[in-house]
This record gives C-alpha cells, sequence and structure tokens, in this order.
C-alpha cells in the first residue's frame, strides 16, 4: 500500500514541479524562438523546448550539451517536421545532466546528405523518443541511451560504439539499394564494443534496389547488422531481426560477440558468437499521455513472480544480486503491480498542463532464473 500510495505521488504530485523556461520554437512573446538552434542557445539546464511549428529548418548542426526536454506539439496533434541542411544534432551531454528529445520527424532537405543524429562522449541520459524519418544515427563513448519509439529509415544504419543502449518498441531499417544514385542496401545496425538491450525491437537490413525496369540484381538486400566483441539482448515476442529482400549470407554477421534472445527468436548468425534463449520481462504501455487512461503490462514467463516499477529517471544502476540494470532513480520509484506470470497497472494521467512535458519511466522485475531486470520504457508527457 505504501508504494503503491508513493506511484501516485510520483505521478501527480512530483511531476508537477515545472522547468524555469519553456521556450517556443515558431512562438511569439519573449520565450517565441525563431529556430530549434536559437532555441537551444537560449536555454540553460533544466528549461524546455517545444517545437509547434507543423515544418521548421535548421541549416546547419545544432549542438547540444545542456540539460534539457526538447519536443514536439503542434496544433491538432502529430510530429513536426525538422529538416536538416547538411547538418544535424550533436549531442554531447555531461554526468549528472538528462536530455530528452521527442515526438519530432527527422529528414534532410531535398538533395541534401542524410540529417545526421550524432551522440558522443555522453556520461549523462539521452533519451530520443517517439521519432521517425530517415537519419544517419550514431553512439559513440555514451553509456546510458534510451531510444523508444523510433521509428526510422537509418543511413548507412545505426552505428554503436563503447556505448550502452537501451531500445524500446523501435523500429530500425537500413537503406534500400538505390541504383538511381549508386547506393547498395545497408545494415540496420553495427556494434563494436557495446552492449545493447532491445525489447520488443525490430532490426531490418535494407531492401534489394528497385531499378527503372524492377528489381536489381546487382544492388541486393543486406543483412541486419554486423557485431564485433558486442553483447545484444533480443527481449519480448514481438522482437524482429530481418534480412532485406534478396540479401545473401546470414542475418547477422558476428566476431566474438554473445546474444540472448527471446524464445523463438532464431536469426542466422556467421561468424564466432554465443547465443542463449532467455524468456525477459518486458513491459507495454498504451494511453501514456496528458489526460489519457494508461496501462502498462509487464509480460514475463508463466509463474515466475514479476513486479512493475514506475518512478522518475535515473542513471543505469547495476544492483548486486540482480541480473541487468536499473534506470530509474532508485530515491523516486515504486512498485504499483505485482503478479505472478506478469502484471498491469491502470491510471488516469491528469490532462495538461499539470504534467506537460514530465518524463517517466518503468521497468519489469522477475524472479525466474534469480532476479532479472528488463530493459525499460519511458514517456514523456504533452
Amino acid at each position: 500500500m505504501i508504494r503503491r500510495m508513493r506511484a501516485l505521488l510520483l505521478l501527480f504530485v512530483a511531476g508537477t514541479v515545472t522547468a524555469q523556461t519553456t521556450w517556443i520554437v515558431g512562438g511569439s512573446g519573449p520565450t517565441g524562438m525563431p529556430s530549434l538552434s536559437a532555441a537551444v542557445a537560449a536555454a540553460v539546464d533544466g528549461d524546455k523546448i517545444v517545437i509547434s511549428q507543423a515544418m521548421a529548418g535548421e541549416p546547419g548542426t545544432v549542438v547540444i550539451t545542456k540539460s534539457l526536454r526538447i519536443f514536439g506539439n503542434i496544433a491538432g496533434g502529430g510530429a513536426p517536421l525538422l529538416l536538416f541542411g547538411n547538418g544535424g544534432l550533436d549531442i554531447q551531454i555531461a554526468a549528472g545532466k538528462e536530455l530528452v528529445f521527442a515526438n519530432c520527424r527527422l529528414l534532410p532537405f531535398a538533395g541534401q546528405f542524410p540529417a545526421a543524429v550524432n551522440i558522443s562522449n555522453s556520461a549523462g541520459r539521452v533519451v530520443l523518443q517517439d521519432l521517425t524519418g530517415y537519419f544517419r544515427l550514431t553512439i559513440s563513448q555514451s553509456q546510458q541511451v534510451l531510444l523508444s519509439r523510433l521509428d526510422i529509415g537509418t543511413d548507412p544504419g545505426t552505428a554503436i560504439t563503447a556505448s550502452v543502449v537501451a531500445l524500446d518498441r523501435c523500429t530500425l531499417h537500413g537503406r534500400d539499394g538505390q541504383p538511381s544514385w549508386g547506393l547498395q542496401s545497408a545494415q540496420a545496425m553495427l556494434l563494436d564494443s557495446s552492449t545493447v538491450h532491445g525489447m520488443n525491437t525490430t532490426l531490418r537490413g535494407g531492401d534489394q534496389g528497385i531499378g527503372k525496369t524492377g528489381p536489381d540484381p546487382s544492388y541486393p538486400g543486406s543483412r541486419a547488422l554486423t557485431a564485433v566483441s558486442s553483447s545484444l539482448t533480443l527481449s519480448g515476442a514481438g522482437s524482429i531481426v530481418s534480412s532485406g529482400t534478396m540479401a545473401v549470407g546470414p542475418t547477422i554477421s558476428s566476431t566474438g560477440s554473445t546474444f540472448v534472445f527471446h524464445p523463438g527468436l532464431q536469426p542466422t548468425i556467421g561468424g564466432t558468437f554465443t547465443v542463449t534463449t532467455r524468456f525477459l520481462p518486458t513491459v507495454s504501455s498504451n494511453g501514456f499521455v496528458s489526460g489519457g487512461n494508461a496501462n502498462l503490462i509487464v509480460t514475463s514467463p508463466p509463474g515466475a513472480p514479476t513486479a512493475l516499477l514506475f518512478g522518475a529517471p535515473g542513471d543505469r544502476l547495476a544492483i548486486p544480486g540482480v541480473s541487468g540494470d536499473l534506470w530509474i532513480d532508485p530515491q523516486a520509484y515504486c512498485i504499483p503491480a505485482v503478479g505472478v506470470g506478469g502484471a498491469s497497472w491502470a491510471v488516469t494521467v491528469p490532462p495538461s498542463p499539470v504534467l506537460f512535458g514530465q518524463a517517466y519511466r518503468w521497468q519489469g522485475l522477475v524472479l525466474s532464473q534469480g532476479l532479472e531486470l528488463g530493459g525499460p520504457g519511458s514517456a514523456l508527457l504533452r
């Protein structure tokens, strides 16, 4: 009962603490800004930036080193379109800070190189959430990156180097072959010396190129990913790893890497590797928006004691005796639901502006092969 009360306090009270300033890209008045880059330059740690334009352009690279929550919120719903010309986002977040970038569609200007989102040398927390589009995503030397509900085409594939990354219900699709541009298809992901936990996530290689007369065999499809000295976990029955159409060779190319797959997920792997099959807890969510009826549901092995953890974002933390890491602030979390073989929690979220721009996280905890934490999920209320 005490922990359930703490859940309500977290959701309805702690979330009402507001940032110092909310800057409006496309707005008017003293907090109105003409562009995202201008808003980032004006903001200080703890501010929010709301992109209210249906379409906004950025001619260069937007460098982000501050603790901010940046998200699209246009009239009538939907995500704003950000067009980048020979640029994108360069994210470098110091320890103790957190960047959340959410609810946008990212594309390059016509005829330009793909927009780039580069996360590097970040000791702090970085969250990319509810993003769609086509861009080049690279993550390097960053130890707590959460990608939640991304549905993107990647060019030439999401590259993760010397980093720790969680993927929550993401779909990453490698570049399709493009004979008219002389471009071969590309993988969805390349891992090097990294640890990645994907939950109900799809990794798909690029498809065979289509020429003027139909499919072009000289532009075959690509494998899903290449892993070098890395660890990849894919939990949840919704996880998929597949090559693009007319790809040649195994779905995964591995050099000295380890894989943990949900039962039934059996992609072909070439090279040197170790594979383990495990049923880890996964959490699905719906209605987690301002004024909505939210549901969080943990799926876990039949008969296994299960708990749902919910709270404020926190630094990734290893807990002695528990498999997996905690991505929730240990000083601000609760256990709102328990069960056997699964758990669920339903709650009504107050409408805006009560919790506007507040971030939350959740994870499943199961007692199966010892205590095991699943991957994190997240919400940014708007």
